[in-house]
């Protein structure tokens, strides 16, 4: 009997100090009919974004990400702005309850922060901050993060006083035990700068702000005549060669893939639905395999999209897409196979910044949806715990 409640207490052990790695997430954004503006569409209630992410839950997708909150540019004013945003704002409060209903983690938000030129950043940054808290009040670990979502290339992001913005958002992240990071276009020359500034003030000062960086890379239209598989190896091996750059100086910073494949429905067009399952699937299986989180372009259809010709098919990245005649949605093919586990029910509490508990042990239960843990070293403290007591 003691040797059974030693063993119970070890696997105890293990699974609060172990933290899990979530695989294929999903970019999710509202804004799905025709005529939808990003900018300034409040229609979408938080009823109606749950009804889409319970769509992206059932196919067993758990890490969601945003690329805003959609503030307003107004001043910032404290349980009022947020009232003014635009319907993607409903985002994570959609998760937390869903999380509650479920009774597990069921998704969670990497919520974004855009510092549209149009807005006041200020704002988007209080609101950002102001849903995380009420979302993981609701659920805890419901927002483990928040994401600045970079118009600009990772040079631009070395200025003095960018640095002191992002610094401002970083601390205030860590203090509220969240993580925070970036989404860059242009990880491949964020790669060749930090190999040639290795001793760079400001870079150092920018890359301990991070605890993650969120890599993007869309398909150029050249892709899509070469075939989904050529375009996986290459970006999986480049993002591969940024992660070794960058654990070489920073080892606490994560890298993350973000990508792409367009597909559309009932037309002549030759970039059918099937290759972006294939690539879909290629890219759930190699998250998998690698232990690693890989976001993709996206839940659902954006028809406004159809203007971003620097994208081509950006408005046909959803694996769903609204029917305007049905008012409903349609998946876009059969369902993917994401090669994620399905959740686990348990209590979560976020783990926060790598950089901030470097000196410190969670003893927390760490048990997030969609994720699996590398239980190697467990199965032999396991065996050693048993040989010993017998």
């Amino acid at each position: 009997m003691v040797r059974i409640l030693v063993l119970a207490l070890c696997l105890v052990t293990f699974i609060q100090l172990k933290e899990v790695k979530c695989q294929l997430g999903v970019i999710y954004s509202p804004f799905v009919q025709s005529g939808d503006n990003p900018g300034t569409t409040k229609s979408y209630t938080l009823q109606n974004v749950k009804k889409m992410l319970n769509l992206l839950k059932n196919d067993n997708f758990h890490c969601i990400s945003t690329y805003g909150v959609g503030a307003t540019s107004e001043t910032y004013q404290k349980n009022n702005t947020i009232y003014q945003s635009t319907s993607i704002v409903h985002t994570a409060l959609a998760a937390a309850e869903i999380n509650r209903e479920k009774k597990q983690l069921a998704l969670t938000v990497y919520q974004g922060l855009f510092p549209n030129p149009n807005r006041g950043f200020n704002s988007e940054t209080e609101v950002s901050f102001e849903v995380a808290e009420a979302a993981n009040k609701i659920y805890k670990g419901t927002v483990p993060a928040l994401v600045f979502s970079s118009t600009v290339a990772f040079h631009e992001l070395l200025y003095t006083h960018i640095i002191a913005t992002l610094k401002n958002v970083s601390d205030r992240a860590h203090v509220s035990n969240l993580k925070f990071g970036v989404r860059l276009y242009d990880c491949v020359s964020m790669g060749v700068i930090l190999n040639a500034s290795q001793n760079s003030v400001n870079i150092q000062n920018l890359m301990e702000l991070l605890d993650f960086i969120i890599c993007t890379r869309i398909p150029p239209l050249s892709a899509y005549s070469e075939g989904p598989n050529i375009f996986k190896e290459q970006i999986t091996k480049e993002i591969l060669e940024v992660e070794t750059t960058v654990k070489k100086m920073y080892n606490d910073t994560e890298v993350i893939l973000e990508t792409a494949w367009g597909g559309e429905m009932n037309t002549t067009n030759p970039y059918t639905t099937i290759e972006m399952k294939m690539f879909w699937e290629m890219m759930g299986l190699w998250a998998n395999q690698q232990q690693k989180l890989v976001f993709m372009q996206e839940g659902f259809d954006n028809p406004w999209k159809v203007g971003i010709r620097e994208l081509a098919f950006a408005a046909h990245f959803g694996i769903w897409k609204h029917s305007d005649e049905e008012q409903d949605f349609i998946r876009k093919g059969s369902k993917i196979e994401t090669h994620n586990p399905p959740p686990v029910s348990a209590p979560v509490v976020p783990t926060g910044s790598n950089k901030t508990s470097k000196s410190k042990v969670e003893a927390t239960i760490v048990v997030s949806s969609g994720c699996v843990a590398n239980t190697h070293a467990m199965l032999i403290t396991v065996a050693l715990v048993w040989g010993f007591l017998a």
